[in-house]
């Protein structure tokens, strides 16, 4: 996978939404070291969110955190008024989607489903739907939905999982059909996200890396792939990794 020159994101404003998330923050992270102004959506902050705020700008990028209900229309316009206010354009939506607890299909409640529908579909459908206010005299918009498979769902929660994946891959690929020819809307598929264990299966630590699916890191290289002009022919595109 190429990789794009230093300066190709310079003074670009990026917008990260589940920011305070693992993949979220390596985003954020890359697109900083890039030379992006960063701003940081989230849901429920702490001290946390504002330490991540300050690790941005320690890169010497310009960098704001909002937290705001990206679930609502009204959460997702508010956000986009902020920065509007702030840089009266956007460039980059990336959409950090994950998956909330659940139980299995045909156990789950009625809040348990409109979660899992709160937490990947609205967030994508409200906070595309504003950014594209300020993408409209942008030369060259960019959108990437990033949408995580826990390994541990079992076969009945991933149901649940795999209709709210499933609509966010569909709104990908039909915003790429319609939106004007100068947009680009792509998605990235993790499957079998786990954690770093202890456990590397006797191989050297210092060599491998352990882990048991795909780093944040990994994750965020693959966004910024398909973010700049090195990807320039992918277009509606869903990007398998794991």
């Amino acid at each position: 996978m190429p990789a794009p020159g230093q300066h190709v994101f310079s003074e670009k404003v990026a917008l990260v939404t589940g920011a305070t998330r693992p993949i979220g923050r390596a985003v954020s992270m890359q697109l900083a070291l890039y030379g992006c102004f960063v701003i940081a959506a989230h849901s429920g902050g702490d001290q946390a969110d504002l330490d991540g705020v300050e690790e941005l700008r320690s890169l010497g990028t310009l960098a704001h955190s909002f937290d705001v209900d990206l679930s609502t229309s009204r959460g997702s316009s508010e956000l986009v008024d902020k920065i509007e206010a702030l840089y009266g354009r956007l460039d980059i939506l990336v959409n950090c989607l994950e998956f909330p607890e659940a139980d299995s299909f045909d156990s789950a409640t009625d809040d348990q489903l409109n979660s899992v529908f709160d937490a990947i579909v609205r967030p994508a459908v409200f906070g595309t739907r504003e950014a594209l206010r300020l993408f409209n005299d942008r030369p060259k918009p960019c959108i990437v939905n990033v949408l995580t498979s826990r390994s541990d769902t079992g076969i009945g929660a991933g149901f649940l999982e795999s209709a709210a994946n499933a609509a966010v891959e569909s709104l990908t690929r039909s915003l790429a059909s319609f939106l004007p020819p100068n947009y680009r809307v792509n998605a990235v598929s993790v499957k079998d996200r786990g954690e770093f264990r202890e456990d590397n299966g006797g191989l050297d630590p210092e060599l491998f890396r352990p882990r048991t699916g795909v780093a944040p890191d990994d994750v965020a290289r693959t966004v910024v792939f398909l973010l700049s002009s090195e990807s320039k022919g992918i277009n509606g595109q869903v990007l398998e990794i794991g």
